[in-house]
């Protein structure tokens, strides 16, 4: 796998035909007074920041391990028609990461979906293409043999059941079954119940990452390759 910095990243966007309706719905949805109270910390979470990332990869090279099964959770792939499911309460989406769904979608891509009792409890997706990582300015370009696991995520209501772990390898079991040989993924330093999952899923240390950044552009940028048989704790 290559990874590329980049200085600066555009999100991905629906087509601008589709902008108009979508700032109907969050109008609707969120009132104006509700948008602009939101604008000050959007702003500051968006535009200014520093963060440490661990790069890993897992090599498959067997049977991947099975989780016991949690009952009522279903966990399948996502399709277009599941986007409306992220507009309930306990499922929320902002209508821009719901457009941001349906776009790739359409481009392609792969996501599971976690269902309970017919609730979006949390999703996870997966690529053999190159994609572009906007959170850490950064191009990723898997090899022929290779895939790429991201934006994982329970809502909180439905944490601390194990849903994270499951979404991980059944996009591991889809990946495995393609043919890929090694999987990457890129997981924050500071979020452990993630690194915990991917620990378990037989993910170790690749490489890791830091940067600084002020609006989109990415500073003090520094990217490593672990040293061979570094261990995960």
């Amino acid at each position: 796998m290559q990874i590329n910095w980049c200085s600066s990243v555009p999100a991905t966007v629906p087509p601008p035909a589709a902008r108009s309706a979508r700032l109907r719905t969050l109008l609707r949805r969120e009132g104006l007074s509700g948008i602009l109270l939101s604008l000050p910390s959007k702003i500051a979470t968006d535009s200014f920041g520093a963060a440490r990332v661990m790069v890993l990869e897992n090599k498959l090279t067997g049977p991947l391990g099975m989780i016991p099964a949690e009952p009522n959770l279903v966990i399948r792939q996502m399709d277009e028609s599941d986007l409306q499911r992220f507009r309930e309460p306990e499922s929320f989406l902002k209508e821009r990461r719901i457009a941001d769904f349906a776009a790739r979608l359409k481009s392609g891509r792969r996501c599971f979906l976690a269902l309970a009792a017919g609730r979006a409890c949390g999703y996870g997706w997966l690529s053999r293409q190159t994609e572009i990582d906007a959170r850490c300015g950064i191009e990723i370009l898997p090899g022929e043999d290779e895939g790429y696991i991201y934006d994982g995520f329970v809502f909180p209501a439905f944490r601390r059941r194990g849903v994270y772990a499951r979404l991980l390898f059944a996009r591991l079991d889809w990946l495995q079954r393609e043919g890929c040989q090694r999987v990457y993924s890129i997981v924050f330093s500071n979020n452990v119940p993630a690194l915990n999952a991917h620990w378990q899923a037989g993910f170790r240390p690749y490489g890791q990452m830091s940067y600084s950044k002020i609006f989109n552009l990415r500073w003090r940028r520094k990217y490593a390759l672990c040293p061979p048989g570094a261990g995960s704790q």
